[in-house]
């Protein structure tokens, strides 16, 4: 599945397979790879796999625009 979300007003490319493993491509040709876990209260928590920002808030932010696309990949 591939999918475009917006991230401080620039386009972020958003590549998954198996809806667990996210690969973001952001303008400037980085890239990073984000998945999550569910809290005790079934809410998604995301963190980027690798990097010293690992649970920031850019990734809680970019994971909550990723979220509705992994529910309707789902129904």
């Amino acid at each position: 599945m591939k999918f475009s979300i917006s991230y401080k007003d620039k386009p972020i490319d958003v590549e998954t397979e198996d809806c667990l493993l996210f690969r973001l491509q952001y303008p400037n040709g980085s890239s990073k790879k984000m998945t999550f876990e569910f809290s005790s209260d079934c809410d998604f928590q995301w963190s980027f796999v690798t990097g010293p920002s690992q649970a920031s808030e850019e990734a809680q932010e970019i994971g909550r625009q990723i979220e509705p696309r992994i529910l309707s990949f789902i129904e």
